[in-house]
C-alpha cells in the first residue's frame, strides 16, 4: 500500500525586504536628509576634480558660473 505525499502549495506574495509603502513613507525623513547630506559632501570633495568640475558643476543652472576658471594660463603657477 503506498503512500500519497500531500504538498499544499500556495503561492504567497512576498514584499522585498518587507517593504511597505507606509513603512517607505515613515523613513522619507531620513532618507532625505541623508541622501542630501551625502550629495553635498560628495560635491565638497569633488569640486577640485577638474572632470567633476566641467562634467557637472558648471553646468549648474544658476551658480555654475562660480566654477569657471577665467584666468591665463600663463597666469598660473603651476
Amino acid at each position: 500500500m503506498a503512500r500519497t505525499l500531500q504538498v499544499r502549495f500556495t503561492p504567497a506574495s512576498r514584499r522585498p525586504f518587507g517593504l511597505t509603502a507606509s513603512s517607505l513613507k515613515a523613513w522619507n525623513p531620513a532618507l532625505l536628509f541623508w541622501g542630501i547630506g551625502t550629495g553635498a559632501t560628495l560635491t565638497l570633495l569633488l569640486s577640485n576634480t577638474p572632470i567633476f568640475k566641467k562634467d557637472v558643476l558648471i553646468k549648474l543652472p544658476v551658480v555654475g558660473s562660480i566654477w569657471v576658471d577665467d584666468i591665463h594660463p600663463e597666469d598660473k603657477p603651476f
